[in-house]
């Protein structure tokens, strides 16, 4: 039987990651990112200039491109609260001599409710009673959820700095066409509805539409796997909407198949 083989959708250096992670642990797996990372350097600069000015601001991170960025900045930052979207995006920083990181449970909601569950905690940080601090949250221009909606409970001012925006990519796509005509069970994990509708327009335009039914997506959230469903396309949701869940999912995924 055809060894089975794990396609990771995402934008580089995430998707060559994935890559790694996998093979590490014998499995058959390939780069195709549908999209990729443009970033803006000038709007990256405009942010620290105002985190500068803040002295009491905290950062909100929802995504590793972000963090990534924000890394190159000047080390005087380092000492601010960081509330990141997960423990990945945590990691980053704190190799990168951040001393204040949150984490959240791996979504952007996730990250909203446990700000918000800190509410008095975060009032107690501020320079006076009652005071709320400033918020900096650096993103890409594609949001799932508006933090700046979800803190206007709390009061706080929340100043968004789009920092990156992902564009449509045009992968290296011999190595799923080939083992589409090998033959072999193919995964395909995707993290963001963009890349599955790009996913989905991709096959239209090749040989191997015919291979649609056949192709397993492995998506973060049920929304995702209904847009999927409208699209001609099967799959399964992780358990949990992190980056570890889904590469899990596709270890399991693989062992059915028979590795």
């Amino acid at each position: 039987m055809p060894k089975p083989v794990i396609f990771s959708l995402r934008p580089e250096p995430d998707c060559r990651e994935d890559i790694v992670s996998l093979r590490q642990v014998g499995l058959g797996a390939e780069a195709l990112p549908m999209l990729a990372i443009d970033r803006d350097e000038g709007n990256l600069t405009a942010a620290l200039h105002n985190l500068a000015e803040q002295p009491d601001a905290q950062l909100i991170l929802t995504s590793k491109q972000a963090a990534r960025m924000l890394i190159t900045a000047p080390a005087a930052i380092h000492n601010r609260r960081v509330w990141c979207v997960g423990i990945g995006t945590a990691a980053l920083l704190t190799k990168a001599g951040f001393t204040q990181v949150i984490a959240g449970d791996g979504s952007a909601q996730s990250l909203l409710q446990k700000i918000t569950a800190a509410d008095g905690h975060i009032q107690k940080a501020a320079s006076g009673p009652g005071v709320h601090p400033a918020f900096l949250w650096l993103s890409g221009a594609d949001i799932a959820v508006d933090i700046q909606a979800g803190l206007a409970a709390l009061s706080a001012q929340v100043t968004r700095h789009i920092i990156y925006k992902m564009v449509e990519n045009s992968p290296e796509t011999s190595a799923f066409v080939t083992a589409c005509n090998a033959g072999q069970k193919i995964a395909v994990m995707a993290m963001s509805a963009r890349t599955i509708t790009l996913f989905s327009t991709w096959l239209k335009t090749t040989e191997i539409e015919a291979y649609r039914p056949e192709i397993t997506l492995i998506l973060q959230s049920p929304a995702q796997l209904a847009l999927a469903n409208r699209l001609g396309l099967r799959g399964f949701c992780a358990p949990l909407p992190s980056r570890d869940s889904m590469l899990a999912c596709a270890v399991g995924w693989a062992n059915k198949q028979g590795v």
